[in-house]
């Protein structure tokens, strides 16, 4: 082997396309373009966080500490997505608002995102984009479904 065998950053930065389950567990047509931990930008934000709590006020309340947590975890779900096939145009605000409302697909996401199967195996079905999302100021935007894409 090579160690290069053994790289994950190209393929966590490119990210994948993964299908979204639906509230009962089956997979819709809806998509969402996700990136692997390994990937520079959830990498990053897990920094952010990590600086954001070492800085914390020591007086906050427990309730206040709990508030921040679920927040700062919502965030660094919602830097390892980006893009998805929804009505709705894609906007991190979007994709926080999703998760904080469909908590299921929060703890779905937490679990595909560190999956290396996903990206990496052999098993790996998720296709790579090669459709081109429409970009806005802060990332990438809905774009057209890669029939291709499963889980």
């Amino acid at each position: 082997m090579k160690a290069s065998d053994f790289f994950t950053l190209e393929v966590a930065n490119t990210g994948r396309r993964v299908m979204i389950p639906g509230r009962d567990g089956r997979l819709t047509a809806e998509w969402l373009h996700i990136h692997h931990t390994d990937s520079d930008s959830f990498r990053q934000k897990k920094a952010d966080s990590y600086r954001a709590a070492a800085m914390r006020d020591p007086n906050l309340t427990d309730a206040e500490r709990t508030k921040l947590f679920e927040t700062a975890m919502l965030g660094l779900l919602v830097s390892a997505v980006s893009g998805w096939s929804l009505e709705d145009e894609f906007s991190r605000e979007g994709v926080m608002s999703l998760l904080a409302n469909a908590p299921y697909l929060a703890d779905w996401l937490d679990k595909k995102i560190s999956d290396a199967s996903v990206f990496f195996g052999n098993g790996s079905t998720g296709s790579l984009s090669t459709a081109e999302p429409k970009q806005d100021s802060s990332s990438l935007q809905k774009a057209e479904p890669d029939d291709s894409a499963t889980t």
